[in-house]
């Protein structure tokens, strides 16, 4: 089991396809948790404290939630999808390079 995520939100151009072909071509059974909307530059924040929000159930492996991509990943792995093998994050839009 692989839990998917990204900084870019569900409107990612490239996220979508990224996880179709996880999917359809490795036959990877994928979980995706991705935030509700944009959060690149602040990705691994972990602030404001998660506690009351509402999950987004696109379909049974797919949310959406208000929180960031840091937050998705601990909801992920401790309530939406256990005994997940490897955690997945991007693709990104844009230059991705740390200095």
């Amino acid at each position: 089991r692989v839990l998917l995520t990204n900084d870019d939100g569900p409107e990612s151009p490239f996220f979508a396809r990224f996880a179709a072909g996880l999917r359809e071509h490795l036959r990877w059974n994928t979980f995706v948790c991705l935030p509700d909307s944009n959060w690149s530059y602040v990705s691994k924040s972990l602030k404001p404290p998660v506690t009351d929000f509402r999950v987004d159930r696109k379909t049974e492996q797919d949310a959406h939630v208000p929180i960031s991509p840091a937050s998705c990943v601990n909801l992920g792995l401790y309530q939406l999808c256990e005994d997940c093998d490897l955690v997945i994050s991007g693709p990104n839009v844009g230059h991705n390079v740390g200095q």
